[in-house]
Formats: structure tokens, sequence, C-alpha cells
């Protein structure tokens, strides 16, 4: 089996074309971050996204939208180990662009591993659709607090060519 890469940026564009392609009705969200709420945990407000998305790195977007079924506006979906993989899986070709860091990817596999150490853990993903749209779970506000307290997703172009 040949493995994809998504080496260029118009390979990259081409992949999300396609992805948006089986989409019908996207919408770019606002927002969206992956975190890992640990078994221990009881407060939701304790709850730190790895990567905020802000502005939004639209290919892993469209990755965890296919996987949950997300099209528009704000929602918070609990992600089962299979889906994190098949995220890991459908997102991997883009490692071959090194014109630009890949810090989603980075995060879901850390993710991965943390949960494989904390089967208690649960998983999710939130798309925030527009600011204004109402809160819909403690993550989703504890996605917006990590926003509002200033940060931002780390870059993802890199202006050098590796």
């Amino acid at each position: 089996m040949t493995r994809e890469h998504w080496d260029t940026v118009e390979a990259i564009m081409a992949a999300k074309r396609r992805l948006i392609d089986r989409m019908p009705g996207w919408e770019t969200p606002a927002a969206y971050g992956v975190t890992l709420v640990p078994g221990s945990n009881t407060d939701p407000a304790e709850v730190r996204f790895p990567v905020v998305n802000v502005p939004v790195h639209e290919l892993p977007s469209l990755v965890l939208a296919l996987l949950t079924g997300r099209r528009g506006g704000s929602g918070t979906y609990e992600l089962a180990r299979s889906e994190l993989e098949a995220a890991v899986a459908l997102l991997a070709p883009a490692e071959a662009a090194l014109m630009y860091n890949h810090p989603n990817l980075a995060s879901w596999r850390e993710i991965a591993r943390d949960w494989a150490e904390d089967p208690a853990g649960r998983v999710f993903a939130v798309f925030i659709g527009d600011f204004a749209d109402r809160v819909t779970s403690p993550y989703d506000l504890a996605l917006r607090r990590q926003i509002e307290s200033g940060q931002r997703s780390p870059e993802v172009f890199i202006t050098e060519q590796r």
C-alpha cells in the first residue's frame, strides 16, 4: 500500500478541497481544539487544550469534522479511541509539507499516548462556529476562556523551507 504524502502547498489545498467536497454545508469554525480530560478530573474549568486553533488551521478541523459529523455551528463531540486514531491517520500525510508546522497532529498523538496511560480519560473535540454562539458544554466554555486569556495557536507556516 502506498502512503499518501501532501508535500506541497498545492497538495495540502487539494486535500482540503477533497475533504470539503465530502461534507456539503461545511462552515469553517471560528475556533476549535481537542483535549483529553483525565479520568481523575471532576472540574471542567481545569481542562486545558494543548493547541488552541485561533485563527483556524482548516485542514485539521476538516479531518475532525469528517469524523464527528460537524458541518457548521458550535458543538462538543466526544471522540472514541478509534476516531482519534483515524484523525491522526487522516492528517498524517500533511507531515510531508515541511513548510508547515503540524501542532494539531503532534498534539493528537500526544493525547493518544496520554489516553493510553489514563484509560478512564475522555477526549473531546470542541468547535466554536461563531463566538456569539451559545456555549455547548463545559469544555466549550473552557476553550473560550483559554482563548479569552490570550492563548492562540502556534504558528503554522515556516518562512524558510527545511
